[in-house]
């Protein structure tokens, strides 16, 4: 089908407008951080009582910019994180801050248990919309225990900045946990604990029917003792 010709004006009223959605979209985000933020403040508080919650929501995000990164000897410290939280600048609500607070471990020093990685926000060179940079988080590691000589290392992530040499997909991956993971975290750690329950369900059901089997067959051999014998034809 052939396009008819359109009045280049109309594509620049157009763009004029698509401005304006975008504005909106940034007061939205801005009034949303707003209101939100006491409340993740709160319920990060209660979260933090809760052992093992973080690693248990990591594990139910499906994002291969975050299952692609995790190496197999990465888990043990990722099991430790007790503390993740998001917060976004009142200006620029699209530049992040993430903050990482990993309990005792084998792997890092003391004064690497708590990370904080600043995503800043830029509007791009192209209409595509803008990007984010960082700079580098530095962790301390212990003699022999730097995970990060890994090259799929989910810890490369301290280490991106966006400037366009990394391998790594660190802005990406902020964007899931600023956007998903983090305001998400109590409906994936639901979802977990309900999985888990299931599965207990089912494996209890199969040891009942498993029982049951087993008591029908004993009884099976009891009734079978207690038929009376049959009694030999006479003879003569």
């Amino acid at each position: 089908m052939e396009v008819p010709p359109v009045d280049p004006a109309i594509f620049s009223e157009l763009g004029d407008l698509e401005s304006q959605f975008t504005a909106a979209e940034l007061q939205l985000l801005k009034e949303q951080s707003r209101i939100f933020e006491p409340l993740y403040t709160k319920r990060d508080k209660i979260i933090a009582r809760i052992p093992g919650f973080w690693p248990t929501v990591l594990e139910q995000i499906e994002e291969d910019c975050l299952t692609d990164h995790i190496d197999f000897d990465d888990v043990d410290l990722l099991r430790k994180l007790k503390v993740l939280s998001v917060k976004r600048d009142k200006d620029e609500p699209r530049t992040l801050t993430l903050t990482f607070e990993f309990g005792e471990n084998e792997f890092l020093g003391e004064k690497s248990c708590k990370v904080v990685k600043k995503f800043t926000y830029a509007e791009g060179e192209d209409e595509e919309g803008g990007v984010l940079t960082s700079k580098k988080a530095s962790l301390e590691w212990k003699d022999g225990m730097d995970l990060t000589k890994n090259a799929g290392s989910f810890f490369h992530f301290f280490s991106w900045t966006g400037n366009g040499k990394d391998k790594f997909p660190g802005e990406e991956l902020a964007v899931v946990i600023a956007e998903d993971m983090y305001p998400n975290a109590l409906k994936y750690y639901t979802e977990a604990v309900n999985e888990d329950e299931e599965d207990f369900d089912e494996e209890e059901g199969l040891e009942d029917d498993e029982e049951e089997e087993g008591e029908d067959e004993e009884d099976d051999k009891e009734a079978e003792k207690e038929q009376p014998k049959k009694k030999k034809a006479r003879t003569a």
